[in-house]
């Protein structure tokens, strides 16, 4: 598990915590790149490397998706929401 300052990050509990806030929430939809077909269809090339790869797939998130400007309105109630939740 990540670890945030002194704490450690539980994605999911993370997610409930934003959520009942208002804040929406969305999955890395592709996940890992490095393993669609396309990497090997179309012979892309990569660096097998790419560890970070997996591991943004398994623990990374979206936040939000505004449809208006955003203004510090919004922005304070999403730090504020994120101060809260960690």
């Amino acid at each position: 598990m990540p670890v945030i300052g002194n704490k450690y990050f539980n994605k999911d509990l993370f997610i409930k915590k934003i959520e009942k806030k208002g804040i929406e929430t969305r999955p890395i939809i592709s996940g890992n790149f490095l393993k669609q077909p396309a990497i090997k269809k179309y012979k892309l090339p990569y660096d097998k490397r790419m560890k970070n790869a997996e591991y943004i797939s398994k623990k990374g998130f979206f936040i939000g998706l505004p449809t208006v400007k955003i203004e510090n309105k919004i922005l304070n109630k999403l730090i504020k929401s994120i101060e809260d939740c960690l």
